[in-house]
């Protein structure tokens, strides 16, 4: 039920761009869960846009899929990414660029209650963002940033990264 629930999430909130959702059904299915509209939603074509959104209150009601609200998943989806960087999965820009864009949508931000806002070591969180958005843009004078090597910027985001994924609020 994880995996479909993490699913449905990422196609809600719009976490996954590359989600196939009839297929994430279609594995649900094969992993023993059932029901009318997973069946339904597993044999649309994954560029159904209208059959899909249209089916997917029917599956969560259905198999009575308890959701995580907006800033929860995204902040999960955060922390597996600072877990993926600290045992190797990911390299440093790739999990600073994905937890800085998901921490930092517009989706997201309009939140007022948001969990990151718990935790001390986001507070240079924007300031990353705006590194990794220099170095992307391919900026080589970045003497104005807090993050003047990717150096610093990768110490910020190791100790930011263990942060997170221990779960001390206090950082």
């Amino acid at each position: 039920m994880e995996q479909l629930k993490r699913a449905l999430e990422d196609y809600l909130y719009d976490l996954d761009s590359d989600l196939d959702l009839p297929l994430e059904a279609a594995h649900a299915l094969a992993r023993g869960l059932d029901s009318q509209a997973l069946r339904e939603l597993a044999g649309q074509a994954s560029d159904a846009t209208c059959e899909v959104r249209e089916l997917v209150p029917s599956v969560i009601e259905e198999l009575e899929v308890d959701l995580s609200d907006l800033p929860e998943a995204v902040f999960t989806r955060a922390r597996e990414a600072a877990s993926a960087y600290l045992s190797g999965a990911l390299r440093f820009t790739s999990a600073a660029t994905r937890m800085a864009e998901l921490l930092s949508a517009d989706h997201y931000l309009s939140f007022d209650d948001r969990p990151d806002t718990t935790h001390p070591a986001c507070e240079h969180l924007w300031d990353l963002k705006e590194w990794l958005d220099m170095l992307r843009d391919g900026y080589s004078d970045i003497a104005g940033c807090l993050f003047n090597s990717p150096e610093v910027a990768e110490q910020y985001f190791t100790k930011l990264a263990q942060a997170l994924t221990d779960g001390d609020a206090n950082g």
